[in-house]
């Protein structure tokens, strides 16, 4: 192996490890924002976000039930101003496996005409709340 192949073998390597080191500080950051908060059941969560809507309730409950799941984290500090980007690491608009869970549990669909709108939708979906306006749609 020659000096380039040796230097971009390097340059990969601390690139995986960064990128690697990012996430876990990311995911730590986010376990520490939600335990420092009340923790909530789901019942709890719905009655304090969604007292005037059993039915919003409920689907909060789902949706905070899919995050909890997709980034792995307990999400009973979740509020719904949280940022999905900022604040929960979601990356919404790069996280396929999150949006298609979304789309098995609230039956959306997206056809391929419609692709670039939707994405447009997408970015506009900023925290938990215009998620979930988003899914009730």
């Amino acid at each position: 192996m020659d000096a380039l192949g040796i230097a971009l073998f390097v340059a990969i390597g601390i690139c995986l490890v960064w990128a690697t080191i990012h996430d876990r500080v990311r995911n730590r950051r986010v376990s520490r924002l939600l335990e420092s908060r009340p923790q909530r059941d789901d019942v709890t969560f719905a009655q304090a976000f969604f007292p005037a809507s059993s039915t919003e309730g409920t689907m909060a409950v789902r949706l905070r039930a899919i995050l909890e799941d997709n980034l792995d984290q307990s999400m009973k500090g979740l509020d719904p101003d949280d940022r999905l980007d900022e604040d929960l690491n979601a990356e919404l608009l790069t996280n396929p496996h999150l949006f298609w869970a979304l789309e098995e549990e609230f039956g959306i669909k997206t056809s391929v005409m419609t692709y670039a709108e939707h994405e447009s939708d997408l970015g506009s979906v900023k925290t938990v709340g215009d998620l979930l306006s988003f899914v009730e749609r």
